[in-house]
């Protein structure tokens, strides 16, 4: 409500050449007076209004000439001398010692409450009056520190004010006939608001049927849901009879009292405030007061395209800054005045605001931290994107995806490894291996452990240093000759300080495995075989080697302690006492006085984000080529003398080549569906083994080379943030936001391309398609429609 103590209503009205003042205030406090009305004046503004309408060519409401066109110099001259000459009139005639006391009363007032604002609501009773320029009375001029402001108010108010309703502002732009016009700028502007308010437009478009126009205006007027503001841009003209008429297309106008019904309707579903950015819009401002509407904005003269689009741009960033609409009009004119006047001399003259005196202003209110909430829709967006984001089968996909995407792009920048040194020998006991094996050790499941046996003494006899059974060996009591030689073997590689190690599953024994018939718990490290698919596996955060670790890991860190030239350093003998396995553990358990890669390596524990969703599990790099990661070898071609010309220096894992009763099950569950990034490398027709997994695994781990996912749920908050950001902070703050748009997209690109760099520099994935999902969403869920 409007203090009535800082309030004034002033009513001017003329009879004959008698203008009678009447100012009241307060607690029923009244003052009056008389004066005559100047003939000068009446031929000052006539002279003023002829200059104006000579100076400016394109108008809204009547067209003289193209919108970009500005006053001639000699045009604008003219207008700033009738200019200088109606003020000086009028004012003069405004400083008569009859109106002192009614002067002295609102500048008394405004002294005692500066700083803040003294209302005067002015009435006037005759179209003449109302033509002058009241808001250039200088009714402080001798007081430095009273501000005073003086609006507009219509003899007659038949409403209450509007009620305001407590939610996100609402405003409906009604653009109209647009002929000799441009409203792009008028539409942009309206846009900037979008961070703090809902906008809708409405109005004409080439090929739209007129009647259909009227009926939708009205229905978009009086929709349930209420505005806030009513804005309107477009060619407009005062009537008598019909409350002012808006050009809403070619040929086709709307008188206010057609749209009477539905602007009543919008006054109860809460519209505060209009503004009417055309011209002539003196009756128009009045009859929205009368129907009890709290403030409207207008032009009383024909406003130049150009002009109109400056005050508007000023009025809604004036808006946008939290200040009410009678700030935002000072603001908008003291800029016409002050910045633009010598382009578009009295420009600043034109605008008025009308306002109802029981009314307390209007201001778009800042909705704080709660604009960065998600509306219902975003909400259920973001929501489904995440759980999106924790499906086992979506991660899946999208890494494998991904990776094959990286695996052209290193094939694209010839980025990867050098090939000539792949740290791990991979004997395969593939088809080829069983065909060509004698008929005593042709069985391949149950794993004939002859077989085995003499794949074991001859890497024991090539000196290898590490060496990987990734097999499950049973106590098969159908061969128990085999299993003494194959035990012997073993026996006979620990004799030659050759790590081995068993295959196992989470570090049991049952009765049921062989790994203690076959060679001394004390001269072998045990390893777990079972894997996650698709990423590395590594001990728990609080896990040791003590009982077995994952098979790939305990055979990385068996290569660097060999490698190592540690001489307390435990190794593999036959004349062992105490378990090699709690000896390794044990030693392992001491960093500080390890070599850096080594102590590096024992350190490397899953995350604890790793039990929720796999989060910052570092996945197996399958981008890179297998030939780059390791060696194959038949087991055929191992035991007919072919020997590998690195072995001294690799990792030895004896697995399954890819036959079909390879795996747990007898059933060829050791074979896995080919990756994507690896079938790019060397085509879709070979299986892909357990053992190349544990292979590209055992490379990672001697490579220091883990790569680590960012889980795709963070940069799906973190998208969103950033598209709401853009969405509420640069886009409603720039000109031409179509540009914006294009270098986001840009942006988009380049975090794509930096995204692939990183893989392979740093050794981070970061996610792409949903990030980028969530953050276009965020940036044209209301954008696009507005």
């Amino acid at each position: 409500m409007i203090d009535r103590s800082t309030a004034f209503e002033l009513e001017v009205e003329r009879l004959d050449q008698l203008c009678h003042f009447k100012l009241s205030w307060g607690e029923g406090q009244k003052q009056s007076a008389r004066l005559d009305y100047p003939a000068a004046l009446s031929i000052c503004y006539q002279a003023w209004q002829q200059a104006y309408l000579e100076c400016y060519q394109n108008l809204r409401g009547r067209l003289v000439g193209s919108g970009n066109v500005q006053p001639s110099v000699d045009r604008r001259a003219r207008l700033r001398e009738t200019e200088a000459a109606l003020l000086n009139e009028f004012r003069r005639w405004l400083r008569a010692e009859p109106l002192y006391d009614l002067r002295e009363a609102i500048a008394d007032t405004a002294h005692q409450v500066a700083p803040q604002w003294v209302d005067v609501f002015l009435t006037c009773y005759s179209p003449e009056l109302e033509r002058l320029p009241w808001e250039a009375w200088e009714l402080t001029s001798r007081l430095s520190n009273g501000r005073v402001r003086l609006a507009r108010s219509p003899s007659a108010i038949l409403h209450q004010p509007a009620p305001r309703h407590h939610r996100r502002a609402r405003i409906l732009a009604i653009l109209g006939d647009d002929t000799g016009l441009n409203f792009q700028d008028d539409a942009q502007a309206v846009r900037s608001l979008r961070a703090i308010a809902d906008i809708q437009f409405v109005g004409w478009q080439q090929g739209k049927d007129p009647t259909a126009l009227k009926q939708e205006i009205c229905q978009a007027i009086a929709d349930r849901r209420g505005w806030d503001i009513l804005f309107f841009a477009g060619h407009s003209n005062e009537t008598e009879l019909t409350g002012g008429e808006l050009g809403i297309a070619p040929q086709t106008s709307l008188a206010l009292s057609e749209i009477t019904g539905p602007l009543q309707k919008a006054r109860q579903h809460g519209l505060q405030f209009a503004l009417f950015n055309s011209c002539s819009g003196l009756r128009i401002a009045q009859t929205l007061i009368e129907l009890g509407l709290n403030q409207v904005a207008i032009m009383r003269e024909p406003i130049h395209n150009r002009v109109a689009q400056l005050f508007l741009v000023q009025f809604l960033q004036a808006l946008a800054d939290q200040k009410d609409v009678h700030e935002a009009m000072l603001a908008a004119c003291d800029q016409l005045q002050q910045v633009e006047h010598l382009n578009y001399p009295s420009a600043y003259l034109v605008p008025s605001l009308f306002r109802h005196p029981r009314a307390a202003l209007f201001r778009l209110r800042s909705p704080g931290w709660r604009r960065w909430l998600p509306k219902p829709l975003e909400a259920a967006a973001l929501a489904a994107l995440l759980f999106l984001s924790i499906q086992p089968t979506v991660q899946d996909g999208l890494i494998g995806t991904r990776l094959f995407v990286q695996a052209l792009y290193r094939q694209a920048t010839q980025q990867a490894f050098d090939p000539s040194h792949p740290p791990v020998l991979l004997v395969q006991i593939d088809e080829t291996s069983r065909r060509a094996a004698p008929e005593d050790i042709k069985d391949i499941y149950p794993l004939n452990y002859r077989y085995l046996a003499r794949l074991v003494e001859r890497l024991t006899a090539l000196e290898v240093k590490i060496l990987g059974i990734d097999y499950l060996l049973d106590r098969d009591r159908t061969q128990p000759t085999e299993a003494r030689e194959l035990a012997a073997a073993t026996q006979a590689a620990v004799a030659q300080n050759i790590w081995l190690v068993f295959g196992s599953i989470d570090g049991a024994e049952p009765p049921e495995q062989a790994s203690l018939a076959i060679t001394n718990p004390t001269e072998s490290l045990r390893g777990d075989i079972l894997f996650f698919p698709g990423f590395v596996e590594l001990l728990p955060p609080d896990g040791d080697c003590g009982r077995s670790c994952p098979f790939a890991y305990a055979l990385a860190l068996a290569h660097q302690l060999c490698n190592s030239e540690l001489a307390d350093r435990p190794q593999p003998s036959d004349r062992r006492r105490q378990s090699l396995q709690t000896d390794f553990a044990r030693y392992l358990a001491n960093p500080d006085k390890l070599p850096t890669a080594l102590a590096e390596l024992s350190q490397q524990r899953l995350p604890p984000t790793a039990r929720w969703f796999q989060w910052l599990h570092p996945i197996v790099d399958f981008s890179l080529p297998p030939s780059e990661v390791y060696e194959t070898i038949a087991a055929k071609d191992l035991l007919d003398g072919k020997v590998p010309s690195q072995i001294e220096r690799q990792a030895v894992i004896v697995a399954p080549g890819g036959y079909t009763e390879a795996g747990l099950d007898g059933q060829g569950s050791d074979n896995f569906p080919i990756p994507h990034a690896v079938g790019l490398w060397r085509g879709w027709s070979e299986p892909f083994t357990g053992g190349e997994v544990h292979a590209y695994m055992l490379h990672h781990l001697l490579r220091q080379r883990l790569v680590v996912p960012i889980p795709d749920a963070w940069l799906i908050l973190l998208a969103a943030l950033l598209g709401k950001s853009v969405r509420l902070l640069l886009l409603p703050r720039v000109s031409r936001p179509q540009h914006w748009l294009l270098i986001l997209a840009g942006a988009s690109v380049i975090y794509v391309s930096a995204s692939w760099q990183i893989f392979i520099s740093l050794a981070l994935l970061l996610p792409i398609v949903l990030p980028l999902a969530v953050f276009w969403t965020y940036l044209f869920w209301r954008y696009g429609d507005e």
